[in-house]
């Protein structure tokens, strides 16, 4: 977890180095952060970022760093019937035991 409050204009470059450092499931905690007083491209950073996830509550922003979902094609996905094949040969070997 990180707790940002510093210069709100220095904001969009302290997440740009944080965030590659961020775990999944990290979080970033950015103080005095509403309309009037949030630095815009740190608020467009923040919002925008597919791999965030952010609320604004009380003049706090808590973002999130999302699991990267892997974009499943027709080539790496595996259909019903292979699952199922791989059930029913696992059952067959539990039964064989």
């Amino acid at each position: 977890m990180v707790f940002l409050d510093a210069d709100k204009e220095g904001y969009i470059d302290y997440l740009e180095k944080l965030l590659p450092m961020a775990r999944p499931g990290g979080v970033i905690l950015a103080h005095n952060i509403n309309p009037r007083m949030a630095h815009p491209p740190f608020m467009e950073a923040i919002t925008t970022n597919p791999e965030l996830e952010t609320v604004v509550r009380g003049g706090m922003s808590i973002t999130l760093k999302k699991d990267k979902v892997e974009n499943k094609t027709p080539h790496n996905s595996s259909s019903k019937d292979d699952e199922l094949s791989t059930v029913d040969s696992r059952t067959k070997k539990a039964q064989d035991l």
